[in-house]
């Protein structure tokens, strides 16, 4: 019985997924200016204590990425770009 559960097993590529990308300003790196934190992963947006909890079998781990408020305006420029560019082609479908 064991062995048939086993063998449903699929393997997942995280290049695969379409992650939510979780934003929250940080203090965990002194700057002259306020900086940004940018994650994804399975872990994302928890605790150590949450994860902790979480089963062994369960997939684990995240990415994070830290910027300037400079550089998370631009990045907010270049998606509403983007995004407006999307809207339009959507909206003329």
């Amino acid at each position: 019985m064991e062995d048939e559960k086993d063998s449903c097993i699929v393997e997942v590529k995280s290049s695969d997924i379409m992650w939510n990308i979780l934003v929250k300003k940080t203090d965990r790196i002194e700057y002259d200016e306020p900086v940004i934190e940018l994650s994804y992963g399975w872990t994302a947006g928890m605790t150590k204590e949450e994860i902790a909890e979480l089963p062994d079998d369960c997939p684990s781990g995240h990415a994070t990425v830290c910027i300037m408020l400079k550089q998370a305006i631009a990045l907010r420029d270049r998606l509403n770009e983007i995004i407006g560019t999307e809207t339009k082609a959507t909206d003329a479908a």
